[in-house]
């Protein structure tokens, strides 16, 4: 029982496998959803929102990509901090 256990053990570690036999080049997705404000608004409303994503793989492993997203978030009486608008405002210019 032991040769033939050690026999097939040495016979599994002498044969090569490969990773990825099915390669492609392109890849592209998207998909969509619903938004909905949990803060900062008294009434909340689901809004659209959209993404697609693309990506080209120069091999198996290195690839070059983007993303974009769209979308909106809706709401109703909102009592928002003017002087924490303004700071975030002025904060991305």
């Amino acid at each position: 029982m032991k040769t033939t256990f050690i026999s097939i053990l040495a016979t599994l570690l002498c044969l090569t496998a490969t990773a990825q036999s099915n390669f492609y080049k392109l890849s592209l997705g998207g998909g969509g959803g619903l938004t909905q404000s949990f803060m900062d608004y008294e009434k909340h409303k689901f809004g659209k929102s959209i993404y697609g994503v693309g990506e080209f793989f120069f091999t198996p492993f290195i690839s070059l990509g983007g993303e974009g997203q769209i979308g909106r978030i809706k709401g109703e009486g909102g009592n928002l901090d003017k002087k924490a608008l303004s700071i975030l405002t002025n904060h991305l210019r």
